[in-house]
């Protein structure tokens, strides 16, 4: 699957579920390259820890695709305005 197309899909709900296969914490996916694999892969970022049985492939359009997690994913911590809000 070209990157482009990939990217463009990889906001489809049924992607993240595919992705996530039932994990329920912070996580972040996204489209990017891994060595020695040709063609893009999706990359899926968790918490260091997050216990679940990710996939290696999902399927997008009727395309297997390479699945990379990484566990090094950081929730992000808000910023505080000026005036002390959130």
């Amino acid at each position: 699957m070209e990157e482009k197309l990939l990217a463009n899909r990889i906001g489809q709900p049924d992607i993240h579920r595919a992705a996530l296969s039932g994990y329920s914490g912070a996580y972040s996916l996204g489209v990017g390259n891994e060595p020695g694999h040709p063609g893009p892969v999706l990359r899926l970022s968790v918490p260091f820890g997050a216990q679940a049985p990710f996939p290696d492939w999902v399927d997008v359009d009727g395309e297997k695709v390479r699945l990379v997690v990484r566990r090094d994913f950081k929730v992000p911590t808000p910023l505080r305005g000026s005036n002390g809000s959130t």
